[in-house]
C-alpha cells in the first residue's frame, strides 16, 4: 500500500512539474495570448495579455471575453463565438474587410488581429487566440466571411 501511495506521489509531482512547463511556457511567450472555453469564459492569460489590454490578470479569468470588446460589438462577437463551435478550425478571426477592435481597460480602443486555435479536453472545448496589433503583422487569408 506504501508503494502504491509512493507511485500516485511521484506521478501527481511529475503531472504538476508538466503542468507548470506548460503554464510557464505560455505565459513567457512573446505573443498575446488568450484561452477561453466554449461558453466564452476566459480561463487563462499571458503576461501580454495583460500589457496589451491593461487587466492584471485576476480580473480577466472567469470573465466573459467580450469584456475586451467595445459595448458596441459585445452582441454581436457572442454570436460569431457561438457559431465558431458549430465548426470550429484554426483560422484567423473576421472577415478582413473590417478591422477587429479591442478595447482595454482604460476604455481606449485598439486595432487587433487575432488567429484562432480550437481544442477539445474531456471536459469541454477551449480555444486560444493569440492578438496581435494590427499594425505590426501581415494578416495573412482571405475573405472567409465567418467572422
Amino acid at each position: 500500500m506504501t508503494e502504491t501511495i509512493d507511485n500516485l506521489s511521484e506521478l501527481k509531482a511529475e503531472l504538476m512539474d508538466r503542468y507548470e512547463i506548460i503554464v510557464g511556457a505560455f505565459d513567457i511567450s512573446k505573443s498575446a495570448k488568450i484561452v477561453i472555453n466554449s461558453k466564452g469564459v476566459i480561463v487563462l492569460v499571458n503576461q501580454q495579455i495583460e500589457l496589451m489590454f491593461g487587466y492584471p490578470r485576476v480580473q480577466l479569468i472567469g470573465q466573459s471575453v467580450e469584456m475586451l470588446l467595445p459595448e458596441r460589438l459585445r452582441d454581436v462577437h457572442a454570436k460569431h463565438r457561438v457559431g465558431f463551435w458549430k465548426r470550429p478550425r484554426s483560422r484567423p478571426m473576421g472577415d478582413f474587410k473590417s478591422p477587429l477592435i479591442g478595447r482595454k481597460k482604460s476604455g481606449d480602443e485598439l486595432e487587433v488581429q487575432i488567429e484562432l486555435s480550437p481544442f477539445i479536453t474531456n471536459t469541454d472545448m477551449y480555444t486560444e487566440a493569440v492578438v496581435a496589433f494590427a499594425d505590426t503583422a501581415p494578416r495573412v487569408g482571405g475573405d472567409n466571411g465567418d467572422g
